[in-house]
C-alpha cells in the first residue's frame, strides 16, 4: 500500500529510538571496565566523564500501518546522558506533528 504523502505525518509515521542489544551490551561491560580502571587512576572524573563509552542505536521512523522502517538516523548514546536523546526524539516528533508525510520524508531522507 502506498503512503500517503498528503496526510499529516504523526497519523501515518512513529519515530522512536532504539539502541542496538549488541552494543548495549557491550557498552555495560566497557562501561565497567573503564569505571574500575578509572577509579584506579582518577576518582576526580565521576560517570559521563572522558572515556565514556558510546552505545549504538538509531533513531528510528516506522509506518503506522505496515511497521516498515522508512528512515534510520544512528546516533551515538551516552549511557549516562540518554535524556539528551529524548530531546532530539522530541524534535522529531514535533517535526511529525507540523509536516506532511511527504514534507517530512523529503526533509529527513527518507524512503
Amino acid at each position: 500500500m502506498e503512503l500517503d504523502l498528503d496526510a499529516p505525518a504523526a497519523e501515518v509515521l512513529a519515530a522512536d529510538v532504539v539502541t542496538t542489544a549488541k552494543a548495549g551490551r557491550w557498552a555495560v561491560i566497557r562501561l565497567f571496565a573503564a569505571a574500575a580502571v578509572q577509579s584506579l587512576f582518577d576518582d576526580s572524573t565521576g560517570p559521563g566523564g572522558p572515556g565514556t563509552p558510546t552505545v549504538y542505536g538509531h533513531l528510528v521512523v516506522t509506518r503506522r500501518d505496515t511497521g516498515e522502517v522508512v528512515l534510520a538516523v544512528p546516533l551515538e548514546l551516552k549511557p549516562d546522558l540518554e535524556h539528551g536523546d529524548a530531546d532530539y526524539l522530541g524534535y522529531v516528533r514535533r517535526q511529525l506533528d507540523e509536516l506532511t508525510a511527504g514534507e517530512f520524508l523529503e526533509r529527513w531522507g527518507g524512503t
